[in-house]
């Protein structure tokens, strides 16, 4: 008898990306894991970003293109979006970056391979605009315990790729009403919510340009506002890599 293999949702949300929204969508398709969902809510994009993202869609049924109908920066628009997912597992994927092809059915087989997780990050490769060169990227595991612990003094340990069950939004808030550094934010309220793993492989590109926002003072500056904000937090777990 054959088991059907859970579903998984990808989460993205876009706004003024449409140099990559295609590039982003096509790494989701071209995955080696057929049973996947792929959620895309267009925060009031300027450019043809959501018409591109819906021209893509319109031939796959398992890709949901929604358009903001007023501006609702990250962190309302991820919870919109987390809001509609229907697979077991969710994984972000922000608009400018892509995914291994293999990314979802190695994550599938942590979570189904270890039940007790609650959330999983894993490591990710640092790409230029043309993703033609890559570094090593960011994320690592959290040595003293906890993700808030391990990034004391902004030192980033909790980044790409961020994936956690679908129940866990259920648990708790996952995503305040934040215009940026949201992701900060969702690894705190996740490792006081659940159990946490951090994987070595790295299964997610990240594309760094000079439109985003990554690494610039006023992220530097909310993320140790989130950082005061969840200081005396209880975090039940200690992370554990797998």
């Amino acid at each position: 008898m054959t088991v059907e293999k859970p579903l998984f949702s990808v989460l993205s949300a876009t706004r003024d990306c449409l140099r990559f929204v295609g590039e982003m969508m096509r790494s989701v398709i071209s995955q080696n894991y057929d049973n996947w969902e792929h959620i895309i809510v267009d925060d009031c994009s300027s450019d043809r970003t959501y018409k591109r993202a819906c021209e893509i869609a319109a031939k796959h049924d398992n890709i949901f293109v929604i358009r903001n109908k007023e501006r609702l920066y990250c962190g309302a628009n991820y919870r919109k979006i987390l809001s509609k997912a229907t697979g077991k597992y969710c994984g972000i994927l922000d608009g400018d970056d892509k995914l291994r092809p293999d990314s979802i059915t190695r994550m599938v087989e942590l979570y189904e391979n270890n039940p007790d997780i609650d959330f999983i990050w894993s490591n990710h490769k640092w790409g230029n605009t043309k993703m033609d060169r890559f570094r090593n990227g960011l994320s690592s595991m959290a040595k003293r315990g906890t993700i808030y612990d391990s990034e004391a003094g902004l030192k980033h340990v909790y980044s790409h790729w961020r994936t956690f069950k679908t129940e866990m939004r259920d648990r708790g808030e996952l995503f305040r009403d934040l215009k940026c550094t949201v992701d900060k934010d969702l690894g705190y309220n996740l490792e006081e919510l659940g159990q946490g793993a951090f994987h070595q492989r790295q299964l997610y590109l990240y594309r760094y340009h000079n439109s985003n926002m990554s690494h610039n003072s006023s992220q530097k500056d909310m993320w140790k506002k989130i950082r005061e904000h969840h200081k005396n937090r209880h975090r039940p777990f200690k992370i554990i890599e797998i």
